[in-house]
C-alpha cells in the first residue's frame, strides 16, 4: 500500500489558532460555509466527516450547437456563458515572472531522468499543494516555500493563488479545468472553527474530521480525489492510505478535459510505429492534414492544437540529435511555451500531423526536486516549523510529497487528472509549402491553460 502522499500529515497534539489571509474577493463567491458536497447535493460519505466544504456552485453551461438563441431563456443562458468565458480570458496573472520561473525550476528539475521513462508533471497541482503548506507553516519553513514560489509574502501568494484560480477555474459542461485542495484531520486534532472556515471560503479548501485508522475514513479520501479527478485516478488512488500515525493530511487536484477545436477523424486512425528509445512500438496514431503553424526553435520544432475555448495542447518534438533532457535545460522551450503567439521563428503550412494516441500514468516523487530548489527545512524534524496551525510536543515534517498524474489524447480531445499529496509526520489562403510534423520519437507536451499557464507538462518515451 502507498502511504498517502500528497497530504500533510502530523503526529502529536493541538489546535489550530491562526488568522488566514487571502482572497475573500473571488473566493466569497464560490464559497457556502458548511458541510455541502462540493459537485453535487446529495449526501455522500464525505458529509460523515466534513467540517466545511468548499462549494464550486453552479457554473454557466455552454449551450448545444443546435439551441434555438430567439428563445429568451436561451439568450440569458447564452449571455451568462459568455459573460464566464471574458472574465477568465481578461484575468491577469498577478505575478506573471514569479510563475514562470516556478514552473520552469520545477520541470527542469523533474522531467530531467538518466532512465528514459514517461513523465507527467502538474505546476498547477504542486503549486496549491505548496500554498496550503505556506498556510500551515510559520518561519524559514514558510520562507524557503515563498522564495520557490517567486513570492515574498504570504498575502502576495494569496493574492497569485486567487489570480490562479480567476484565470484557469472552468467547468461549462463542454471542457472542465477544476482545482481541488482538501485538509484531513485526525479526531486527536483541536480545531478552531475560524480558521477553517476562512480556509474554506478563502483558499477553496474543503476540510474534514476523523479517525486516520478508521478504514471508512479512508475511503472519504479516495472518494474525494476520485469526485475532484472524476474518476480518472482510481486505479491508483485505490492503494493510498493514511498513514497510522497521521495527524493532519492534506491532497491537491487538478481536472482537466476538452475536445480538440478540430477533431480528429476516427478514419484516418491507423497504426503506425513509435521508436521509442530501446525498441520499435507499433500503435495506433491520430492523422490529420491541415493548415496550421510550425514554430523551430534551438533543438526543437513544435505544433499547437487548440482544445476548448481557450487551452491548448503544445506538441515539442526535439531534433533527432536533441533529448527531452537537453531541452528541459536550456529556457529557451520554456520560453516558447509561455509566448508562443509572439514566437519569432514560426511559419504556415500545410501539415500533415500525426501523433499517437495516449493513455499515460506517471508517479512522481517530488522531495529531492524540491530540495534541490531551495525547500529543505519542511523535511527536517529539526528544522520544519508547523507551529502556525499545530502544536505538538513531537518534532514535525514533511516524510514525503507524491504526485499522481494521468493523460489521455484521442481522436475527440485530451483528459488530464493529477493529485499532489504530502505526508508531514512526527518523526487563410492554403500555403503550398507543405510538411509533416510525425510524433514518432520521445516527444514532450504541455496543456496550456487560458495566459499560456502550463496546467500539465509531460515527456513521452513509450506511447
Amino acid at each position: 500500500m502507498k502511504s498517502l502522499n500528497q497530504m500533510i500529515i502530523m503526529n502529536g497534539g493541538g489546535s489550530m489558532s491562526r488568522c488566514f489571509l487571502g482572497m475573500v474577493s473571488f473566493f466569497a463567491l464560490l464559497c457556502v460555509m458548511g458541510c455541502c458536497t462540493v459537485l453535487g447535493e446529495e449526501h455522500t460519505i464525505l458529509d460523515d466527516y466534513a467540517i466545511s466544504q468548499a462549494d464550486y456552485g453552479t457554473f454557466p453551461q455552454a449551450l448545444s450547437m443546435d439551441a434555438d438563441l430567439s428563445l429568451p431563456e436561451n439568450m440569458e443562458a447564452f449571455d451568462a456563458w459568455w459573460e464566464s468565458l471574458e472574465t477568465r480570458q481578461n484575468a491577469e496573472i498577478e505575478n506573471p515572472d514569479g510563475l514562470k520561473r516556478f514552473v520552469e525550476n520545477s520541470s527542469r528539475s523533474l522531467l530531467k531522468s538518466e532512465i528514459p521513462e514517461n513523465m507527467i508533471y502538474s505546476p498547477l497541482s504542486l503549486w496549491l499543494e505548496l500554498d496550503l503548506i505556506a498556510q500551515l507553516t510559520t518561519g524559514q519553513s514558510r520562507s524557503q516555500i515563498l522564495d520557490v514560489l517567486g513570492e515574498e509574502t504570504l498575502e502576495s501568494l494569496s493574492a497569485q493563488t486567487e489570480s490562479l484560480w480567476r484565470s484557469q477555474y472552468w467547468d461549462d459542461g463542454k471542457a472542465a479545468c477544476i482545482p481541488g485542495v482538501s485538509l484531513w484531520l485526525d479526531q486527536k486534532v483541536g480545531i478552531d472553527e475560524g480558521d477553517v472556515s476562512e480556509l474554506s471560503t478563502e483558499h477553496m479548501t474543503s476540510v474534514f474530521h476523523g479517525d486516520v485508522r478508521n478504514p471508512e475514513y479512508n475511503h472519504a479520501l479516495q472518494y474525494w480525489i476520485n469526485q475532484m479527478t472524476r474518476g480518472q485516478l482510481d486505479e491508483a488512488v485505490s492503494s493510498l492510505q493514511f498513514d497510522q500515525n497521521a495527524l493532519l493530511s492534506a491532497a491537491s487536484t487538478l481536472y482537466c478535459n476538452g475536445r480538440w477545436e478540430t477533431p480528429f477523424l476516427v478514419e484516418d486512425t491507423s497504426p503506425s510505429v513509435f521508436h521509442a528509445p530501446d525498441n520499435d512500438i507499433e500503435l495506433d496514431f491520430l492523422n490529420a492534414r491541415d493548415r496550421d503553424t510550425l514554430y523551430y526553435g534551438t533543438g526543437f520544432t513544435a505544433c499547437i492544437r487548440g482544445v476548448g475555448e481557450s487551452q491548448k495542447a503544445a506538441f515539442v518534438l526535439p531534433d533527432s540529435t536533441t533529448s527531452i533532457e537537453e531541452l528541459v535545460e536550456d529556457s529557451e522551450v520554456f520560453r516558447f511555451l509561455d509566448s508562443p503567439e509572439t514566437w519569432e521563428n514560426q511559419e504556415e503550412l500545410m501539415v500533415t500531423f500525426s501523433m499517437p494516441k495516449l493513455d499515460l500514468e506517471s508517479e512522481l516523487s517530488l522531495n529531492s526536486s524540491l530540495e534541490s530548489m531551495g525547500i529543505v527545512d519542511i523535511f527536517s524534524e529539526e528544522k520544519a516549523d508547523f507551529s502556525e496551525i499545530l502544536v505538538s510536543n513531537d518534532p514535525l515534517s514533511v516524510s514525503s510529497l507524491l504526485q499522481l498524474a494521468r493523460v489521455k489524447m484521442d481522436e475527440e480531445g485530451i483528459e488530464a487528472a493529477a493529485v499532489t499529496i504530502s505526508n508531514v509526520l512526527g518523526a487563410l489562403l492554403m500555403p503550398e509549402k507543405e510538411v509533416d510534423f510525425i510524433l514518432d520519437r520521445p516527444f514532450m507536451f504541455a496543456l496550456l491553460g487560458p495566459k499560456n499557464v502550463p496546467l500539465f507538462i509531460g515527456a513521452v518515451y513509450y506511447p
